[in-house]
Formats: structure tokens, C-alpha cells, sequence
């Protein structure tokens, strides 16, 4: 389930009764009822084809992965032998090589220095985390990542699947 202040128009979910995934085109007034885009059925993919609609309690997330980074249009890297982001020892971060996504920034107005959006994977770990200086937030799913990205940078994520 997501919660419902968790979801904006725009955002992506997974509808696992249709097995398909469709962008939130509307929230219900009483935002139990989702509303949304279905994406490439009866293999049209690429293509808008219908629209449907469920309850909040049985859509489902979308994992972020590093494919989404790369759809979204982040350049990946890898870090081979450094795992951390600083000599402190961090008992969260494993050991390995770190993954690294970069996508240039646009214009941004919202977050003063924020000019290149990174996230990382330490040492191959499950968890991608976005990080600015001091900060690290762990982005489980394309809809939290599509609603930080919109918040920091005042622009849409661009995701096509």
C-alpha cells in the first residue's frame, strides 16, 4: 500500500491486479481511490492506452533500481574500492565499490549549490541514497524519488518505462 499524502499527480505505481504499471492522473476527494494512466497494454508499449482506476490499498510502489536511474536519464559509475563517503566509519555502508548516478540539475531556484543531483550505492548494498554535502536520505521508491527530485529542484522528474 502507499500511503496517500505520499502520492502527486505524475507520480508512478504498480498495479499488481493488471500486472502493469500507470502514472497517478487523479486522487480521489476522499483519496481512496487512485486514478491513473495505463502504459503500453496489449503490447503497445510506449504508449498511452486507457485509463484506470484502485484502491489505494492495493497499488504498489515501484523499487527504484539503477535501470529507473538510467531511464530517468542519470549517468552511472562506479567507484571501485571506495565505499564511503568520508573516512568516518559508518556501520550502515558495507564495504566494496560504490555505485554512483549524476544527472546535470536545471536551473535551480529552490536549493542554493545544488547543481548536480547524485545518488549512491555503497559497496553494492541494496540501499540508493541521495546525497548534498552532509545530507543522505535513503529513496526506496521511484514515486518518494520523483517527489524529492520535484521538491528540491522545482522541476519533474522525466521517467519514461
Amino acid at each position: 500500500m502507499i500511503e496517500e499524502n505520499d502520492l502527486r499527480i505524475g507520480n508512478w505505481i504498480f498495479d499488481p491486479h493488471r500486472k502493469e504499471i500507470a502514472q497517478v492522473s487523479e486522487i480521489g476527494w476522499d483519496k481512496e481511490i487512485i486514478h491513473y494512466r495505463r502504459f503500453g497494454i496489449d503490447g503497445e508499449l510506449g504508449k498511452w492506452t486507457s485509463y484506470g482506476h484502485n484502491s489505494k490499498y492495493i497499488l504498489e510502489p515501484i523499487a527504484l533500481t539503477p535501470e529507473i536511474l538510467e531511464k530517468c536519464g542519470f549517468a552511472a559509475g562506479i567507484s571501485e574500492g571506495i565505499a564511503r563517503l568520508s573516512n568516518d566509519i559508518d556501520e550502515e555502508e558495507p564495504n566494496g565499490n560504490t555505485y554512483y548516478w549524476d544527472l546535470k540539475v536545471p536551473n535551480n531556484n529552490h536549493v542554493e549549490g545544488l547543481r548536480i543531483f547524485n545518488l549512491v550505492q555503497f559497496g553494492g548494498g541494496a540501499d540508493i541514497l541521495w546525497v548534498h554535502q552532509w545530507l543522505r536520505v535513503k529513496v526506496k521508491c521511484l514515486h518518494q524519488f520523483q517527489n524529492l527530485y520535484f521538491t528540491l529542484t522545482g522541476t519533474e522528474l522525466n521517467y519514461t518505462p
